[in-house]
């Protein structure tokens, strides 16, 4: 009886350790954060910066945009999900979740909208993107 009991339970675990293991594999997901910022000033400028969310100085009441690329190396689709941090926030919604297609590119569009009452200065954050396997 005691033999018997010592063998379902170690089923048991190995049958948790073996699920746990296949739905960390096929559930997995990748967090990036990107840097973000943005200027309000009294003058239009730009930023070439592609290690970061730049959007350069941009005018009370001004919207500008930023494509982003999002490469899925692997071979099956991937959803990105997006969040915002820091106070860009305020201009900055995140995007849609986004379907990635297995081993391709896939452009996304990030646009921070300036309301006409900003006061000039340096606005930051974080970008957070989060790929998991689509099913």
């Amino acid at each position: 009886m005691q033999n018997k009991t010592i063998l379902l339970i170690l089923a048991a675990l190995i049958a948790a350790i073996a699920l746990t293991a296949l739905s960390c594999a096929f559930f997995a997901f990748q967090t990036n954060e990107l840097y973000m910022s943005l200027s309000v000033g009294e003058h239009v400028g730009f930023d070439v910066n592609t290690t970061a969310v730049t959007f350069g100085t941009v005018l009370p009441g001004g919207v500008v945009q930023r494509d982003l690329t999002i490469t899925n190396t692997d071979g099956y689709d991937k959803v990105a999900s997006f969040s915002v941090e820091g106070n860009i926030s305020r201009f900055v919604r995140p995007p849609a979740d986004t379907l990635a297609k297995a081993a391709a590119n896939t452009s996304v569009g990030i646009k921070a909208e300036v309301p006409q009452d900003t006061t000039f200065g340096e606005y930051t954050g974080k970008l957070r993107v989060t790929l998991r396997r689509a099913i």
